[in-house]
C-alpha cells in the first residue's frame, strides 16, 4: 500500500490532527505500510514486552507502549512536510518498550540473555533501518524512546528479583 493511501486506513497527518481527530495517534500504531515491518515490530513488541510485564505488570506495559507510541507519532508526522507527514507503524512504541527494557536491566539482578539479545538485535536493526532509508534516526523514533525512557524510570520497581524473567 503506497504511504499516502494510510491516512484513510487508520494513519495520521498533521491536517487530521489540526481537525481534532487525536484518536487517530492511536490507530495509527496499528497500520504497517510493510508486511515485514509489521511483523518485525509483532515480534519484538511481544518478546521485550514480556520481561516489562513481569517486573512492572500489565497497566504500566500498556502505558509505556500507549504514551510511547502516541509521542513518537505525534513527533515523526511533525518532522515530514506534507503530503509524506503521515504518520503509523509501532516502531514509537517499540522504542518506547525497548528503553523500559534498557531501565529493567540495569535495575535487574539477573540478565537473561535472550533478552539483552533482543534488546540489542531491535535497536540495532531500528537504527540501520533509519540510517538506510532516511540516514539519521527518525525523530519518531528518538521520542518514543526517550518518552519510554522517562516513564520507565518512574514506573519500572526499582529493585527486580523475579526468577520467572530468566
Amino acid at each position: 500500500m503506497p504511504i499516502l493511501q494510510l491516512r484513510n486506513y487508520g494513519g495520521v497527518d498533521n491536517g487530521q490532527l489540526a481537525n481534532g481527530e487525536w484518536w487517530r495517534l492511536l490507530t495509527a500504531q496499528f497500520v504497517h505500510v510493510k508486511q515485514a515491518h509489521m511483523l518485525f515490530n509483532v515480534i519484538t513488541l511481544f518478546l521485550l514486552s514480556l520481561a516489562v510485564e513481569r517486573a512492572a505488570g500489565p497497566f504500566v506495559l500498556f502505558l509505556l507502549w500507549l504514551l510511547s507510541g502516541v509521542a513518537g507519532t505525534f513527533a515523526s508526522i511533525y518532522s515530514v512536510p506534507p503530503p509524506y507527514d503521515i504518520g503509523s507503524g509501532a516502531s514509537q512504541a517499540l522504542m518506547g518498550i525497548a528503553a523500559a527494557v534498557i531501565i529493567f536491566l540495569w535495575r535487574t539482578h539477573d540478565r537473561p540473555r535472550w533478552l539483552v539479545v533482543t534488546l540489542s538485535v531491535t535497536l540495532i536493526l531500528q537504527l540501520g533501518l533509519d540510517l538506510i532509508s532516511a540516514h539519521y534516526p527518525k525523530p519518531g523514533h528518538v521520542v518514543g524512546f526517550l518518552a519510554g525512557l522517562i516513564l520507565a524510570v518512574g514506573l519500572v520497581p526499582k529493585s527486580i528479583r523475579d526468577p520467572r524473567l530468566i
